[in-house]
């Protein structure tokens, strides 16, 4: 009896297979990987393989390629809903069969394919255009694994430095420096292709000027919920990442968003702001509010006048639905002041 190999994410396909093919000896599965390990496993017996090209999982176009890998001569017979892709000719799959055919139309497709002649495999187009992609997705990983990240450590405090550059050693990122001052760091990314900077927030007014100037990702770490808040205010900083969320872990997603162009911002920055709808900058303002700065370290804090914290402080009240400012500082006192405290604070 000849034997046939089903890939089809449709039980339905399978039944009505074996009900107009009761010569076969069927061997099905439900998805591509699944099918191309059958595949393998009993390459010598099988005598064709039905394979439907919506599948889920692996590319049914990548399916196809698989399996002609295996074998340059076993009869593939695609099973398609619209019009049959140039890739299926240049892989020597047999002439499509439509869904939705009709059991008499099934019988003799598969009898056809049973006489039909070696598959000829005329590489074209469309095989080279599946080859281009597949070159170009692959292309980031190979690079990845021949370099790491080449990332520069920036932080005016010595200790902290060193403890940026050892988290980065111990998640075996490949970093490329440990830069202590503002000039080094500018001519470091003059010279050099950095991937990010990953720096400490308390220099974020140095970082978020010379990153901008040279269009190179920004995480910042901050080790107090103020810090964080203060530097999550600037567009030019792709990323904060807070130490309560342990960098041990939250490192490789945060550098792996950043030098991939998406912005990260740790969970526990956002946790006590979510449903109020407060923008970067009002958030920081009411941590501020929490920890009861006078006006004009606030205002140094965010980057405006004094005349502006009034106003920010109206805004968050109206937002809050409070009635005036001290109602504010005993909301902001009871909601984050436990999470305010930190490193620094």
């Amino acid at each position: 009896m000849p034997t046939m190999l089903i890939i089809d994410a449709d039980p339905a396909t399978h039944a009505l297979v074996r009900a107009v093919a009761p010569q076969w000896t069927i061997v099905a599965a439900t998805d591509s990987v699944t099918g191309v390990d059958l595949a393998r496993r009993q390459l010598e017996q099988l005598d064709l393989v039905l394979l439907d090209m919506d599948l889920p999982g692996i590319d049914s176009a990548d399916t196809a390629l698989l399996l002609r890998g295996l074998s340059p001569t076993l009869p593939i017979l695609p099973c398609v809903t619209a019009a049959a892709a140039p890739l299926l000719a240049e892989l020597g799959c047999l002439p499509p069969l439509r869904k939705l055919i009709g059991r008499a139309a099934l019988r003799a497709a598969l009898h056809a394919a049973r006489s039909a002649a070696r598959p000829e495999i005329r590489p074209g187009p469309a095989m080279l255009a599946l080859m281009q992609r597949a070159a170009t997705a692959r292309e980031p990983a190979a690079r990845q694994e021949l370099r790491g990240y080449h990332i520069a450590a920036f932080a005016t405090c010595v200790i902290t430095r060193r403890g940026l550059a050892l988290y980065l050693d111990r998640m075996a990122l490949a970093f490329l420096a440990e830069i202590p001052t503002p000039e080094g760091l500018e001519r470091r990314l003059r010279t050099s292709a950095i991937d990010a900077v990953v720096a400490d927030a308390r220099d974020h007014a140095i970082i978020r000027v010379i990153g901008g100037a040279y269009a190179v990702p920004i995480l910042l770490v901050a080790s107090t919920l103020l810090d964080g808040l203060i530097a999550a205010m600037y567009p030019a900083v792709a990323g904060v990442l807070f130490t309560r969320d342990d960098p041990a872990t939250a490192l490789v997603p945060a550098l792996t968003a950043v030098t991939s162009g998406q912005e990260y911002r740790s969970p526990s920055l956002q946790a006590p702001f979510a449903g109020l709808g407060l923008t970067p900058r009002e958030q920081a303002h009411l941590a501020l509010e929490a920890q009861q700065r006078a006006v004009k370290a606030s205002a140094d804090y965010l980057g405006v006048d004094t005349k502006t914290v009034p106003k920010y402080r109206q805004r968050l009240c109206a937002k809050l639905g409070l009635a005036h400012g001290d109602e504010l500082v005993a909301w902001a006192c009871a909601c984050l002041q436990p999470r305010a405290r930190g490193v620094g604070e």
